[in-house]
C-alpha cells in the first residue's frame, strides 16, 4: 500500500485485507464495503 493511502486511511472504498494466493505468498487487497453503492461512496 503507498503512504498516501496509508496516511489516508478515509480515502479507501473498501476494508483492506491481506490474503495469500495458493503458493502462499501475501498481498493485500481492498474488499468493498457490502450493501453500499460505489457512486454514493465516491460522492
Amino acid at each position: 500500500m503507498n503512504k498516501y493511502f496509508v496516511d489516508n486511511p478515509d480515502m479507501i472504498l473498501g476494508e483492506m485485507e491481506i490474503t495469500s494466493t495458493q503458493f502462499g505468498r501475501e498481498y493485500s487487497i481492498c474488499k468493498p464495503y457490502e450493501g453500499i453503492d460505489l457512486k454514493v461512496l465516491l460522492d
